[in-house]
Formats: structure tokens, C-alpha cells, sequence
């Protein structure tokens, strides 16, 4: 999650592979033996407003990891959040999907323009 710079604090990505991260952003992992990362998700999403609000910064808005950590929320029930996890996992799943293809398309766009536009390959 971004933590700097209005309109960006509080965007949220979901991470296929290890990565690291700057004081910019926070990695955050949830306990899935309370929620499951789909509902944490959307639980941040929902905050982004809120956390907008309350950053401060002469130069540049922000909020801290601390201010994130110790924001209470309330939590469902695990029966709760299993039956959100089972709607929404599908979602993610398709999101996840078409965000490949959207690479692989754009990986065979870039390479196929030059020689199109070069006359290397004809239509």
C-alpha cells in the first residue's frame, strides 16, 4: 500500500512474486487464520478515503506504518469472511488472468509494430 503523496496514498497492489519496497509503501500480509487476503484487501481499499484524510506533510501527504497498524477495524466471522473470500477469489482470479494476457498481448504488439511499420512484415 502507498503511504506518500496524495492522490497515490492508499493504492493497494496484490504481489505475485518476492519483492522489497521503500519507505513509500507498505507490505502487508494477512493473517489468514482470521481473514483472507481478499477480504483484507477490500478492507484497505475501503480505508483509502480515510487514510487520505488523515495524512499530513508539508511537501508531500503521508501516513505512517504505525497509524496503519494501529487502525481498529471490526471482523467478521471466519464463516463471514469465507463465504466473501468465495465470491470474490473467482474476481481476483479473472483480474489476475486478463492481466497476463494484457502483458503477452502488449510483449507481441512491441514486437510486431517495428516490423509492420518497417515493412518486414506485410498485412
Amino acid at each position: 500500500m502507498a503511504i506518500y503523496a496524495s492522490p497515490t496514498l492508499g493504492r493497494l497492489g496484490i504481489l505475485a512474486s518476492e519483492c522489497c519496497c521503500n519507505q513509500a509503501a507498505l507490505c502487508l500480509i494477512a493473517n489468514e487464520q482470521i481473514v483472507s487476503w481478499q477480504w483484507f484487501y477490500w478492507k484497505l481499499f475501503e480505508l483509502r478515503d480515510e487514510f487520505n484524510s488523515i495524512a499530513r506533510g508539508a511537501g508531500q501527504q503521508n501516513i505512517s506504518g504505525i497509524v496503519v497498524k494501529n487502525k481498529e477495524v471490526l471482523v467478521p466471522t471466519k464463516q463471514v469472511v469465507d463465504a466473501f473470500t468465495s465470491i470474490t477469489n473467482p474476481i481476483f482470479e479473472s483480474i489476475k488472468k486478463t492481466s497476463n494476457q494484457i502483458r503477452l498481448l502488449t510483449e507481441a504488439r512491441d514486437r510486431l509494430l517495428p516490423k509492420l511499420m518497417s515493412g518486414e512484415i506485410e498485412v
